[in-house]
């Protein structure tokens, strides 16, 4: 039985992908946000992809477990995503979409809390595995970790890669006679 320490835990973490959006608001337009690096999604696929899985997959797999007689059987969150062509659609402005990041998080939050802590050791059938509401919050708790730490990263890299442009071009405009 899940007891109410980690379920408050879980919903602190769950509502700080909020805060973070609402943060990455404030420095997204400094970067190359809709550039992706070679092999890999831009920030804006990144954040898109995660709202999909957010919005399309996790709310809607909880929201049947919770509220369905019936047994819930459930592809995994990666067998979702591969079987989808993400496409970023009408969904360019980062912005719009971080504000709706923010909003759909804020309606998952608000649904969560207001369950009783029996309600979160409900399961379904994920991948044919025993899944609990937990589970699935803190398996998207996981991936909201790594995408910020994914476009942390990206952010650093493109910082640091500005500061070496600026220093060689602060370097050759030193060098008399050269031009």
């Amino acid at each position: 039985m899940t007891d109410a320490e980690p379920v408050d835990t879980l919903l602190r973490d769950l509502a700080y992908l909020q805060d973070e959006a609402e943060a990455l608001q404030n420095v997204i337009s400094a970067v190359p946000y809709d550039e992706a690096p070679p092999g890999g999604r831009s920030i804006l696929e990144k954040i898109y992809a995660h709202h999909i899985l957010q919005s399309k997959y996790y709310r809607p797999t909880m929201e049947k477990i919770l509220f369905s007689a019936d047994r819930v059987e459930e592809v995994s969150a990666d067998q979702f995503m591969n079987s989808r062509d993400i496409g970023l659609d009408d969904m360019t402005d980062v912005n719009d979409l971080l504000e709706n990041v923010e909003k759909q998080r804020s309606l998952l939050v608000t649904q969560l809390s207001n369950l009783d802590i029996k309600d979160w050791d409900r399961d379904g059938y994920v991948d044919n595995q025993t899944t609990t509401l937990y589970d699935l919050a803190a398996e998207l708790t996981a991936r909201d970790r790594a995408l910020m730490k994914e476009i942390a990263e990206m952010v650093m890299a493109y910082q640091n890669e500005q500061y070496s442009r600026r220093e060689l071009n602060r370097k050759k405009s030193r060098q008399p006679g050269e031009g």
